[in-house]
């Protein structure tokens, strides 16, 4: 939680492919962001992690939200832009990144720690319960046999 809402996000810059097919070309855009805890597509700290170790190649170049209201003409489908949209919706972006893939590790780490400790507890209540039938049990005998 820290990292997401505590990294600083500057600006950055990526290479867009050109919406004309004869343009075979690319543009540079650059997205706006010099934010810290933003929970936003293209200015969050996860992108920002992902960019940052695994590069714009690895990352999807079409993303979900260019479905939204701000990213398309035919939202809540694929669609041109409309003529207003802001610069990131054309921007590349992982929602399964590194930082979401350590949180499952950890995630699961603690998952087994606590599994491991319930195993033990009803071990351990086994163990008392069984103890407290067999003195139960020696104590009635004595009294019968009194």
């Amino acid at each position: 939680m820290g990292l997401l809402y505590g990294l600083y996000v500057p600006n950055w810059e990526f290479e867009a492919p050109s919406p004309n097919l004869s343009d075979y070309g690319s543009s540079s855009k650059i997205v706006n962001c010099g934010v810290r805890g933003s929970l936003e597509p293209p200015c969050n700290a996860v992108g920002l992690i992902d960019r940052f170790f695994l590069g714009e190649d690895h990352l999807y170049q079409r993303p979900l939200y260019r479905r939204t209201e701000q990213c398309s003409v035919n939202s809540p489908d694929y669609g041109p832009p409309p003529p207003n949209a802001p610069g990131w919706c054309s921007a590349p972006f992982d929602p399964e990144g590194i930082l979401s893939s350590l949180m499952a590790a950890v995630t699961c780490f603690l998952g087994l720690h606590f599994g491991h400790i319930l195993v033990h507890i009803k071990v351990l209540l086994l163990h008392a319960l069984c103890l407290i039938d067999s003195l139960g049990l020696l104590s009635l005998t004595n009294k019968l046999n009194t």
